[in-house]
């Protein structure tokens, strides 16, 4: 199946963050306005625990938050098993038919998850939040920017856990790899592939001449 990283790397960090808004660590940021999340975050930090996310990419944000927050990272990118050299694909354009190549070979991509706490208790929560998130193996749909689901869906396994806790955080991390992805989409090769309207075929009864 064909996604872009951006899918990907997106779906991830929505699943989790969905889980994060069901049990009440944050404000639903895909129904609310900037300034209505925001005002939310801010009446619930005064109130509760809030647990904050960071997808990949948003590196300069996760300094603003010491404690209390999970953290995503795409850390590996390595050819997969399954190849598809020299295969090609058609799909019907307007007056004709485009010619697609297919990309030689798919994608292993490794996903770091990792969070940070100071309390026993929400240690234990953030733990079991992810592990009924994704679990040890599964599949999932990538998300468009859109907060939509795509069609197709990615298989991924846990591959590593790491403890790197010290006498004041709690700090666990989660390594998943999602296996055999094409993450570069197909060449066009043409646009004008024909297709056949008729075939007129004339047969001889080879007995009847005898």
């Amino acid at each position: 199946m064909y996604f872009e990283l951006s899918q990907l790397d997106r779906a991830f960090y929505d699943y989790l963050r969905r889980r994060l808004v069901e049990n009440g660590y944050l404000p639903d940021i895909s129904t609310l306005s900037e300034s209505d999340y925001k005002a939310q975050m801010m009446s619930m930090t005064t109130n509760q625990k809030v647990v904050e996310i960071f997808g990949v990419g948003s590196v300069q944000a996760r300094g603003r938050v010491d404690v209390n927050k999970i953290v995503i990272d795409r850390i590996d990118l390595s050819p997969a098993d399954i190849g598809a050299w020299g295969t090609v694909r058609y799909q019907k354009n307007e007056t004709a038919y485009n010619k697609y190549k297919r990309p030689p070979a798919t994608y292993n991509v490794t996903y770091q998850i990792g969070f940070v706490t100071d309390s026993t208790r929400e240690e234990r929560k953030l733990l079991n939040l992810i592990l009924s998130t994704f679990g040890a193996m599964g599949c999932k749909n990538g998300i468009k920017e859109d907060f939509t689901k795509t069609e197709n869906y990615f298989d991924y396994k846990q591959v590593d856990f790491k403890d790197n806790s010290d006498g004041d955080y709690f700090e666990k991390i989660f390594r998943y790899q999602v296996s055999n992805v094409f993450i570069t989409p197909d060449s066009l090769e043409s646009d004008s592939i024909g297709t056949l309207k008729q075939i007129d075929i004339e047969t001889i009864n080879e007995q009847d001449n005898e």
